[in-house]
């Protein structure tokens, strides 16, 4: 996926995007990850198998 494309589905500008990424998301909220997570259609689990 694009940053364009990820920008798009979490409504915020591609350069907004390219910082998150650039700083690794370091502070990012747990609901911007589950934001971005789900943009990208991913889940998280903390399954153990």
């Amino acid at each position: 996926m694009t940053q364009s494309e990820l920008a798009r589905k979490l409504e915020v500008s591609e350069a907004q995007v390219s910082r998150d990424e650039r700083n690794e998301y370091y502070g990012a909220t747990a609901e911007k990850i589950e934001a971005v997570m789900s943009a990208m259609g991913m889940r998280a689990s903390n399954d153990k198998y």
